[in-house]
């Protein structure tokens, strides 16, 4: 399983933008939240300068209680970290 990419054309826009997020389950991308680009052109995080293609993603809802409980396709920092897509609600990705 991993995150299927962002549309590109979004990181042309300054302010949020609405997308979202894809997970390939099973050799199929399927559609499993909403959520929102954060200032796309802002490439800094932290005072480092993001990779090309990627982005800070703020994950509103997630779509089907079926996809609430698929692990991260990305590594998590620390304890208090979602390891869950469920526990993604509210926070930040990259």
């Amino acid at each position: 399983m991993t995150f299927g990419s962002l549309t590109p054309h979004m990181s042309s826009q300054a302010d949020d933008t609405p997308c979202t997020l894809l997970l390939n389950i099973n050799g199929q991308l399927v559609d499993v939240a909403k959520s929102s680009i954060m200032k796309p052109l802002d490439r800094m995080l932290h005072n480092v300068q993001m990779p090309d293609g990627v982005f800070r993603v703020f994950v509103a809802r997630v779509l089907s209680d079926d996809y609430s409980q698929l692990p991260l396709p990305i590594p998590t920092g620390g304890e208090e970290d979602p390891t869950k897509l469920e526990g993604c609600k509210g926070w930040m990705l990259m």
